[in-house]
């Protein structure tokens, strides 16, 4: 067992999860598209690394930013949708997305996906082994987490959970929503291209498979496990799912049953969170 890779695994996913709990966590909004943003950036970085040479530290930036616009049509539909009709718009923009993915061969390789993506160079040294790309992982995770547990604390959080919790009471404020939606999922897609960029030059190959809308579906039960609302929760439930496929290989079970004993088990966790603790083992606030 590859310890070096789960960790790194684990600082993806935290890194993802806490993104992705800006948008549900403080203003509400459940989003299905979080695998989007994470096959996007890390699409751009493997095409601009392989095709133009630049340096990773170049192209992140990049990264966030073709995320932040990107992100605009998913604002859109946060100022003229609501609940039900919301989470369908992200579920379809996410089949979007990897339907562009997998099918626009000229570009991303389609099935075979982008393989031979450069590694990260820091001051003429390469990055090649995992521990390498475990400590570079963990140091964008902590700034991450930094950043997060300070943001919380801003006024401008609570004004997302006042747009949450009274989102009519808000507007007669005089609040501008739409900006304040725009910031706040403009952030969190940004903080996603981290997550994706880190995959593409670690697994020097990437392919559409590896975001669709199965993986959204897996970091929004990350969340809700975990809770939402705060910082806890999303890094718990990142942990726990990450290292839950883990345990089990440790029992003596066949590998043609480990899939599927795996899939009950979430499902009986699922369950049982669902059941006695809605909001999630540490969260704030529950979805209706």
């Amino acid at each position: 067992m590859n310890w070096l890779h789960i960790i790194f695994v684990c600082e993806i996913y935290i890194i993802l999860t806490l993104s992705a709990n800006l948008v549900s966590g403080y203003t509400g909004l459940l989003s299905f598209a979080n695998a989007a943003f994470y096959g996007i950036s890390a699409y751009l970085t493997a095409l601009i690394m392989k095709n133009y040479g630049l340096n990773y530290f170049f192209v992140l930036p990049i990264a966030m930013f073709f995320n932040v616009v990107v992100s605009l049509l998913i604002t859109y539909f946060s100022t003229k949708l609501k609940n039900l009709y919301f989470i369908i718009a992200t579920i379809a923009f996410q089949i979007i997305i990897f339907s562009v993915l997998y099918n626009w061969e000229n570009v991303t390789g389609g099935s075979d996906g982008i393989p031979d993506i450069p590694k990260i160079e820091i001051l003429g040294n390469t990055l090649n082994s995992t521990l390498d790309y475990t400590i570079l992982g963990g140091i964008f995770m902590v700034l991450v987490m930094a950043f997060f547990l300070s943001f919380r604390k801003t006024p401008f959080i609570r004004l997302l959970e006042c747009i949450r919790d009274h989102e009519l009471e808000t507007i007669s404020l005089g609040k501008n929503i739409i900006y304040y939606k725009f910031v706040c999922i403009s952030i969190s897609s940004a903080f996603m291209a981290i997550s994706g960029s880190l995959y593409a030059v670690y697994n020097n190959f990437i392919d559409a498979k590896s975001f669709t809308l199965d993986e959204s579906i897996l970091i929004v039960s990350m969340i809700l496990i975990g809770g939402t609302g705060n910082v806890i929760g999303p890094i718990f439930g990142a942990v726990f799912f990450v290292l839950l496929p883990e345990i089990i290989r440790l029992f003596p079970i066949e590998t043609s049953q480990g899939a599927s004993i795996q899939m009950i088990i979430y499902g009986l966790i699922m369950i049982l969170v669902v059941r006695f603790r809605p909001n999630g083992l540490f969260g704030k606030f529950r979805f209706q």
